[in-house]
């Protein structure tokens, strides 16, 4: 039983109870099998007579969230499962896993994530100059390439045009699809639900009608 909790706001201490509830979580599957965590949740009088916060409920640390219907852990598989596999593709292997949820919730996931943090220059560089070389010759493609497609396909994308690369990368490089031969013909099939699907279709078509060079 919880004696003691710090109010959220203020960060003081408080050993005066307002009341209880009963609270449900989704946890990552055992055996299989799933699991749901029953939860008997305090809230606390906040003792801070200038905290614009009354009452507060308790949290349990690395295992709950403020409005949060499942554990810390299984959360963070979710967006995982999310970020590899988009909506209808996730949302099948998260039953598979006993975290049966929908497709849109798999996508509002996606799209509470923050911004990636942006890193400046590269992580490695070889210490010999053909492998100096080689990646200065392998950057300034690919960032040739980067600029010819914001300029060819993008140019009304008003949040890709001037998109910082590794936004790039996370929206449209990186994107979860199959490929699959039907007819003697090969299809990329892209999950309807991933948000930046739409984005992609639209690039790829501008791309196959330029014309041909001379």
């Amino acid at each position: 039983m919880t004696i003691e909790a710090h109010c959220p706001s203020c960060g003081t201490p408080s050993r005066r109870k307002h009341s209880h509830y009963e609270r449900r979580l989704l946890d990552t599957a055992a055996g299989g099998q799933e699991v749901l965590i029953h939860l008997r949740v305090h809230r606390f009088f906040c003792s801070n007579d200038a905290c614009d916060r009354h009452t507060f409920a308790e949290q349990v640390p690395n295992l709950t969230i403020r409005y949060g219907r499942r554990s810390i852990v299984a959360g963070q598989a979710l967006r995982g499962i999310a970020l590899a596999l988009g909506g209808r593709a996730g949302a099948r292997l998260a039953a598979r896993l006993a975290l049966a949820v929908s497709r849109m919730t798999l996508i509002r996931l996606i799209r509470a994530l923050p911004e990636p943090v942006l890193q400046t220059g590269p992580a490695v560089l070889g210490v010999d100059d053909f492998a100096l070389q080689g990646w200065v010759l392998a950057a300034n493609l690919g960032h040739d390439l980067d600029c010819w497609l914001r300029l060819l396909v993008l140019h009304d994308q008003d949040d890709l045009e001037r998109a910082e690369p590794d936004t790039m990368r996370y929206r449209l490089y990186h994107l979860p699809a199959r490929l699959s031969t039907h007819a003697r013909r090969r299809h990329l099939r892209i999950e309807r639900t991933w948000p930046w699907a739409q984005a992609f279709v639209l690039a790829w078509q501008r791309l196959t009608h330029l014309p041909v060079p001379a």
